[in-house]
């Protein structure tokens, strides 16, 4: 095989461990074209699997230290990039770690340090051994066993917990849509949690968007109806698979304004919806389906804005 051929077999791969480290998936587009040119300049490579995970995680640790400081710096509250499930080239690979992917997880690996984080992604969720880890990281085999026990004192794998069925998840997003359009705050509150959350990361770019996080059920459920009335007109929300789970994209005169995820639990309620508004981290949402002009006519008539 040609050295694209074979590198176009583990990029799946390689998006896959850089987007879980960084949380960005315009810059793990970055770091996995990187490697490939230097892939493709290289001699006498026997293991391209071992050299491009290599060059992907070390690059990967690089740029999550370097957005440290711009993290902190960030107005309002600061989520990973969202990811259209069409982004993925390799259908198998995300339905079998889709909850390694979705937005509560990547949050929880917000908590660690770069190395660790990386230790965990390849350990846990890619099934690397500890021999071929420290290589990546340039560490000892028993250093990387230990970042990896430390670190999963923190974080916990959710596909290890029990999930909603999607067909559930389905319903349950269907009739929060329907709760929204038709502004009925006592709907909306049964369908969720108690103590649910809501992120809506606009980087200050965006009216239609929370400075902090908001929680509680009532709190949420109002600010749901209240933040609609800010939504540009023309605005029509579609059902799109987003990081593994669904959700909704909003469009605007065909246009993308905002990618929203949920986390949903096994009591048949919403416990966390995050909002990516800021246009800087649209991205990896460039290839969601856009609603047609005769679905935006039909939703404008009957929902108002949701449909």
């Amino acid at each position: 095989m040609t050295p694209e051929q074979v590198f176009l077999q583990h990029r799946p791969l390689l998006l896959g461990i850089s987007y879980r480290i960084l949380g960005m998936y315009a810059e793990a587009e970055d770091v996995v074209q990187d490697a490939y040119i230097r892939f493709s300049q290289a001699n006498d490579v026997r293991d391209a699997r071992a050299f491009l995970a290599t060059i992907v995680t070390r690059a990967s640790i690089d740029r999550l230290r370097s957005a440290k400081h711009k993290r902190e710096e960030y107005i309002g509250p600061w989520l990973p990039e969202p990811m259209a499930d069409n982004s993925i080239s390799d259908p198998a690979l995300l339905a079998e770690q889709q909850e390694s992917v979705s937005m509560a997880f990547l949050l929880l690996l917000e908590q660690l340090d770069p190395v660790d984080r990386a230790v965990i992604v390849l350990r846990d969720i890619f099934d690397f051994d500890y021999a071929e880890i420290a290589r990546f990281i340039d560490k000892s085999e028993e250093a990387s066993r230990q970042i990896a026990s430390r670190a999963r004192k923190l974080v916990r794998r959710p596909i290890e917990e029990p999930v909603l069925p999607d067909a559930h998840k389905q319903k349950l997003l269907d009739a929060f849509m329907k709760a929204c359009s038709r502004g009925n705050l006592e709907s909306l509150m049964s369908l969720l949690a108690q103590d649910i959350q809501v992120y809506t990361d606009s980087g200050g770019r965006v009216r239609a968007a929370a400075r902090n996080v908001v929680f509680g059920q009532d709190n949420c459920a109002r600010f749901f109806l209240g933040i609609l009335k800010k939504y540009p007109p023309g605005s029509v929300a579609v059902k799109r698979s987003i990081n593994g789970q669904p959700g909704i994209a909003v469009f605007v005169h065909g246009k993308l304004y905002a990618g929203v995820s949920f986390a949903f639990g096994t009591d048949g309620k919403i416990h966390s919806v995050y909002s990516t508004l800021n246009p800087e981290k649209h991205s990896g949402l460039r290839k969601l389906k856009k609603p047609g002009l005769l679905y935006r006519i039909v939703a404008r008539i009957y929902t108002g804005m949701l449909g």
